[in-house]
């Protein structure tokens, strides 16, 4: 899948541009995955070092 432009037609389909529509949920989203995986990593480490 293509990065989306701000500028572009939100993927939804609602016909408003993405910055307008759900480039802040996604963003969230991808924040929260991040977030996860950082968690993960911590705990594989821990178990490496115990």
């Amino acid at each position: 899948m293509s990065k989306i432009g701000r500028n572009g037609q939100c993927h939804c389909g609602s016909g408003k541009k993405y910055k307008k529509c759900c480039m802040a949920k996604d963003e969230a989203i991808e924040a929260q995955v991040k977030d996860a995986m950082e968690v993960k990593k911590k705990e594989i480490s821990s178990d490496w070092t115990t």
